[in-house]
């Protein structure tokens, strides 16, 4: 009954765990604050508030895409791959999902859209106005309660 717990990137460390390991039938249940689920749009999302230097002008769209198509090249990044929403057919095993509408730094709508399309096993909690992996320190209480419910809910 293993409970595994990813903040940010370490989200979308466990989002692929459960993707892909043949180990995931071990893991009982997840609870994920601020994931990562869609490299390339948490890419987009900062680099849309991102101003160019001595401007304040934001990074255009189309140097973005330049600066992926290169990133993918040199590093060997596939976008698609880490992209886990679009996986959302895979999913199985029961998630509660912390994402604050706030959060600067992951956006909002993959978290919403990966909820809306696996309701049956994800329980989605999303704080207003609650920055990056801040939904705990909003409201101590209402997390833990949420954490306890969803837990208990799953008679572990």
């Amino acid at each position: 009954d293993l409970v595994m717990v990813g903040y940010s990137m370490g989200g979308a460390n466990v989002v692929s765990f459960i993707l892909r390991s043949p180990l995931r039938a071990q893991t009982a249940a997840v609870i994920l604050d601020s994931p990562v689920l869609d490299f390339e749009a948490t890419v987009d999302h900062g680099a849309a508030q991102t101003t160019l230097p001595l401007t304040s002008i934001t990074v255009p769209s189309s140097l973005t895409s330049v600066a992926k198509w290169i990133t993918s090249w040199r590093y060997d990044i596939d976008w698609d791959d880490a992209d886990y929403v679009a996986r959302w057919r895979d999913y199985q095993t029961p998630t509660l999902l912390f994402q604050g509408t706030g959060d600067k730094t992951v956006p909002f709508a993959p978290a919403r859209q990966f909820a809306g399309l696996r309701p049956d096993v994800i329980t989605f909690v999303s704080p207003p106005n609650v920055g990056h992996v801040l939904a705990w320190n909003a409201d101590p209480g209402g997390y833990e309660a949420a954490v306890n419910s969803f837990l208990d809910g799953l008679g572990l």
